[in-house]
């Protein structure tokens, strides 16, 4: 089943981000996954993205795509998959609701330095993007699924950067 097959494990997202050690992996494992239907696929398009799935789970995974995967996708996926958690990471779904947990001697953070800290991994996360896409677009006789069907689910997106910054014209002539 293409949703058990993980590009990264829970334990590289602790590694290479903040994450605690003691976070269980069941609470890491959903955004990994919302990071490779939703994000990565959209980066790569439906076929390659099935293609890089499908020949990790049956082991015929080329050594093209690996070095891709290893140099290019893990790194966004783990930043991605932080991006989801951190707003998650202390809050729970129970039979009594959402509930917040606090331990000894801590102090939750702020909302303001969430959204602070959401923000600078998702500038991350976006120039991991853009190195795949450079990836792909330079290198695009290595990758021939990458473009090579028209019927995908999802197109290749292009765009790596999602933000937009409205800077307003002070001179009111527009000149």
């Amino acid at each position: 089943m293409k949703n058990n097959i993980l590009l990264i494990t829970p334990e590289n997202l602790k590694d290479y981000t903040p994450t605690d050690s003691n976070v269980d992996d069941k609470l890491i494992t959903p955004f990994i996954i919302n990071a490779q239907q939703i994000d990565l696929q959209t980066a790569l398009g439906t076929n390659f993205y099935n293609e890089l799935i499908d020949t990790v789970e049956d082991g015929t995974l080329t050594q093209v795509n690996r070095d891709f995967i290893e140099g290019y996708v893990q790194q966004y996926l783990i930043q991605k998959a932080y991006y989801y958690l951190l707003p998650n990471i202390n809050i729970k779904s129970t039979n009594l609701g959402l509930l917040k947990s606090a331990g000894e001697n801590s102090e939750n953070a702020l909302i303001e330095e969430v959204k602070m800290l959401r923000e600078q991994v998702l500038n991350l996360s976006e120039f991991y993007l853009e190195r795949i896409q450079k990836e792909l677009v330079n290198n695009k006789d290595l990758y021939p699924t990458y473009t090579n069907d028209d019927t995908q689910n999802v197109e290749p997106n292009l765009n790596s950067y999602f933000n937009t910054m409205y800077i307003p014209n002070k001179n009111k002539n527009n000149c």
